[in-house]
Formats: structure tokens, C-alpha cells, sequence
């Protein structure tokens, strides 16, 4: 069914996964589903997009309500027959699998675009985009047929951290962010209103993100909410809820460079092994505090930062800003002009 459906028209594959954290995060999943709306709306129906991921169930529960679209499950065995030599594949899974691309490679489907992709073996043509993983390996291909962007402006956000706001310096109380950006299934959240509700020195109102990968179950909810504690569920907008704050504490993932696109002061833990690369570049940048990794969060480091006055006074504050200007939230723009591109060549 799925082969003559196919048939009919060009198609635009998603190769991604999603689960609660054990494995792969929900991050891979948000971002395509930007690069997808974008495409559905340019090109409505003149394209199948279809989805090739494995059995995880939150990952595929979440592109199944979000978009509706059929949703293939993909192992080494899947039928190479679906594919046509005009269609376009999307792989955003921290770099393509080595039989999914000998499938594509076989075929000789050339219309490739992959995210976070730095093994060039088995990846003869295509266009490979690093907006993360450059931090990791700086790419030189010397393949004719292999495109290679790379950098923070291919970091991809919601179109809403394109639009700056008037900045201000913090006043004497600090509003601050604590997100964790997906299904915190380490407690980051928790951990972190813990450690800042036991510096006493300034006065602080915490506003919590949980996102919709947090289960239900999770201890942040049991915190009762307070005029210096708010906790919101599944934001839909998050620079919305950015723009209210002074300071935010995240994790090294896409939450982390939203904080810095929207010009807050950030500090960062990291929760996955994979967000250390991205992690010190900022940090070299100077647009982020490291706090070190989730199973070690260096808490003198945080009441030390919280300490040095500087971080409320105007001159460092402004010339903080300006640095923050390193992801300017036109990502997606740019990676939808490179793949619309791609498919007026096809």
C-alpha cells in the first residue's frame, strides 16, 4: 500500500527518533518538526512526507498527533523500493547510520541532507549541515558532490528568537529560567531549584519549564506554586517566557541556545555526554556559565557567579549582550534556503 501510495509523487523523508532521554532526547524530533511545517507550508501537498524511525514510542506518538503524516518503521532490512531517485531524505539522528546511507548510496539517491554529521565515509553527495557538531569537528570535504555548512547561524529555532527586544539590565530581584528542555529524565529540574533555593543571599523568583516529554510523575511537580515559583507545562512559546527573565539555568541542548538568542544571561549544565562540544564553545565565547555536568553540578561555581556584582551592572550586562548576538535565531531561515535549493536542483 504504502509503495503505490508513494509512487504517485515526489516524497520528503524525515529519518529521526525521540524517546524520554534513555537513548536520544526529544530534541532531534523538535527541530525536524520545524524543518517539516516549514516545508508543508511553502509546498503543501505537492509532496509525501513521510517519517522512518524506530520503535520509540514517545518519539512516534508525538509525529504521529503533531503532523498526522504515515510514520515507516526503519531497520536494516527496510524495502529500498520506496525510495525514488528524486526524492529528498532529511537524517537528523546525530549523523547518519552507515546502512541506512549503502540503502540510499545504492540507489543513488543524491538528495541527502544530514544534521550533526561528521563521518564523510560512506556519504559521497549530499549536503550535510552542522549547526551544533561543528563544535566537535570542523568538517573539509574534498567530495565535489558533498555541500558542507557549518556554524552557530545553522543552529535551528522557532522563527520567534529572530525578533529581538528592547534588553535591560536585572534589578534587585533576579527572575530566573530553569529548563531542562525535554524529558529531564535526570531531575535537573528539581536538582536546580533546590541548590537556588538554598542561596539566600539574593532574592530570586524561579520560573520552571517543564517540557512535554516530563512525565507526569516527575518531583518538580510536586513543588507547590508560590509568588517567587512558577511552573509551566508544554510552553508553546518559550521566548515568551525568556523574554520575562533575567537569567536562565538550562541544559546543554536546544534550551541552552535559545537562552543565549534571546540574550539572557545562561548558565549551563549538561545533561548528555554529546552536549560537552557545543557546551565549551560557548564558553570560549563567552556567552555562557558552565556548571558542569548534571551528575556533578558545581554549586560554588553558581553562589560565586551570583555573587560578583557585575553581573548587575549596565556596562558588563550590555557588553554581554553583544555577544549573545553569536546565535541570531535566522537558523531555520537559512537551512530552509538550503534545502529549497536542493529541491528546484532535484
Amino acid at each position: 500500500m504504502y509503495y503505490q501510495l508513494i509512487q504517485n509523487k515526489e516524497s520528503i523523508f524525515f529519518r529521526v527518533d525521540g524517546d524520554r532521554g534513555k537513548k536520544v532526547g526529544l530534541g532531534h524530533i523538535y527541530r525536524t518538526l520545524k524543518i517539516y511545517r516549514s516545508l508543508k507550508s511553502i509546498f503543501k501537498k505537492r509532496f509525501n512526507y513521510i517519517f522512518l524511525m524506530k520503535n520509540f514510542k514517545l518519539g512516534r506518538d508525538i509525529i504521529h498527533n503533531l503532523t498526522g503524516e504515515r510514520i515507516i518503521t526503519i531497520n536494516k532490512s527496510i524495502n529500498k523500493k520506496i525510495f525514488k531517485e528524486t526524492d529528498i531524505v532529511i537524517i537528523d539522528t546525530l549523523g547518519a547510520e552507515n546502512f541506512f546511507l549503502k540503502i540510499l548510496n545504492n540507489i543513488g539517491l543524491k538528495n541527502i541532507i544530514s544534521f550533526d554529521q561528521i563521518e564523510l565515509k560512506n556519504f559521497n553527495s549530499g549536503t550535510i549541515i552542522n549547526g551544533i557538531f561543528f563544535a566537535k569537528k570542523k568538517l573539509i570535504s574534498k567530495k565535489r558532490n558533498l555541500n558542507i555548512f557549518q556554524g552557530p547561524k545553522y543552529i535551528i529555532l522557532n522563527n520567534l528568537f529572530s525578533k529581538k527586544i528592547k534588553k535591560t539590565f536585572p534589578k534587585k530581584e533576579i527572575k530566573i529560567l530553569i529548563s531542562s528542555g525535554g524529558a529531564d529524565k535526570k531531575n535537573f529540574l528539581l536538582k536546580m531549584v533546590k541548590i537556588l533555593e538554598y542561596y539566600k543571599n539574593r532574592h530570586f523568583k524561579l520560573f520552571i519549564a517543564a517540557g512535554k516529554g516530563v512525565s507526569k510523575k516527575n518531583p518538580i511537580f510536586s513543588l507547590k506554586k508560590t509568588k517567587n515559583l512558577e511552573i509551566y507545562y508544554n510552553v508553546k512559546n518559550m521566548k515568551k517566557l525568556f523574554d520575562k527573565v533575567d537569567l536562565a539555568v538550562v541544559s546543554g541542548g536546544t534550551t541552552m541556545f535559545e537562552s543565549v538568542s534571546s540574550g539572557k544571561v545562561t548558565f549551563v549544565c549538561q545533561t548528555y555526554p554529546h552536549q560537552n562540544y557545543a557546551t565549551k564553545y560557548f564558553e570560549k565565547k563567552g556567552v555562557i556559565f558552565n556548571i558542569g555536568p548534571i551528575n556533578n553540578i558545581r554549586k560554588k561555581l553558581i553562589y560565586r557567579h551570583l555573587e560578583k556584582p557585575r553581573l548587575l551592572e549596565k556596562n558588563y550586562y550590555e557588553k554581554f549582550l553583544k555577544r549573545t548576538n553569536l546565535i541570531d535565531g535566522f537558523g531555520l531561515e537559512r537551512v530552509n534556503k538550503i534545502i529549497l535549493k536542493k529541491i528546484k536542483n532535484a
